[in-house]
């Protein structure tokens, strides 16, 4: 009997698990159901902001690409755009004052010599015949050889004084000039001089230059070789090109004591030259009368 109570005990203490454990399942199934659903929401929302996240990438993509196609058509305008000097040395060319090399190009960025500067300077100032025509005389300057092609043109730039060469007598004519002696020779050219600006070179005509508005960006008082390009913009800063010749409104005015002088010494000039023709006039009227009367001394001595 003892038996079958405690067979009865243990069978309704199992049937009491399984009904408890499956209470517990059902309870659990809801649950299950509800994480599930709130795994799916997150997963949709993840999907849409990485859909959202491409979409973006896309657009900056897009707009990288848009700004590269933007940069580069910039940049090939500005390829295109001639710079200063490019614009400057074919103006010079065009008026003949500048000769290019045999290939057409104008090596601007090639340094300048001294005796390449004399010629240009003359080419400028409309000297070319004389510079012809003094080719082959002996120079002032020990290392210019009369036979050399240059010396016609230093020849006339020292005449002129624009070149003045060193303390030794050398004039250099191979050395690449500088800015400084480069805008020397062209404010000279213009007519100025160490008598006519204040102060000491090369301050002094770094000063009249920039009072000019010559090459603005420039550091003119360099000793730097200066290049073909940046030569060809100081020179065309001061040519005319109707004229193809130095602009005359950047010569130096000329002060009006001076003006003076001059008109009086005009003046002088033409009183003294009126005194002359006066003067003629009288001697003719005398040999007239000295004519005169020897042929009524002629016309007597008939009569006698």
């Amino acid at each position: 009997m003892k038996r079958i109570l405690s067979l009865v005990m243990i069978l309704a203490l199992v049937l009491s698990l399984g009904f408890t454990a499956m209470a517990e399942e059902a309870v659990e199934e809801p649950a299950t159901e509800e994480v599930a659903e709130e795994v799916t929401e997150e997963v949709e929302e993840e999907a849409v902001e990485e859909e959202a996240v491409e979409e973006e990438a896309e657009e900056v993509a897009e707009e990288a690409v848009e700004e590269e196609a933007v940069e580069e058509e910039v940049a090939e305008e500005v390829a295109e755009e001639p710079t200063p000097q490019e614009v400057a040395g074919a103006m010079l060319v065009e008026a003949g004052i500048v000769q290019g090399y045999p290939d057409g190009s104008l090596g601007l960025e090639n340094t300048i010599t001294r005796a390449e500067m004399a010629a240009v300077i003359v080419r400028t100032a409309g000297m070319g015949a004389e510079a012809e025509a003094m080719l082959g005389e002996e120079s002032m300057f020990s290392d210019v050889a009369a036979e050399a092609w240059y010396s016609g043109v230093v020849n006339v730039a020292a005449a002129e004084g624009w070149v003045t060469g060193d303390p030794e007598g050398t004039f250099r004519p191979n050395d690449p000039v500088q800015y400084r002696e480069a805008v020397t020779m062209v404010l000279r050219a213009l007519g100025y001089s160490n008598d006519s600006l204040e102060g000491v070179w090369p301050e002094n005509y770094v000063s009249m230059a920039a009072e000019l508005g010559l090459a603005a960006d420039m550091e003119l008082d360099s000793r730097e070789a200066a290049p073909r390009g940046d030569v060809f913009v100081i020179l065309a800063d001061t040519v005319d090109f109707e004229t193809e010749s130095f602009n005359l409104e950047l010569m130096p005015v000329v002060e009006e004591e001076a003006v003076e002088e001059e008109a009086v010494e005009e003046e002088a000039v033409e009183e003294e030259a009126e005194e002359v023709a006066e003067e003629a006039v009288e001697e003719e009227e005398t040999e007239e009368e000295s004519e005169e009367v020897v042929e009524e001394s002629e016309e007597t001595e008939e009569v006698l």
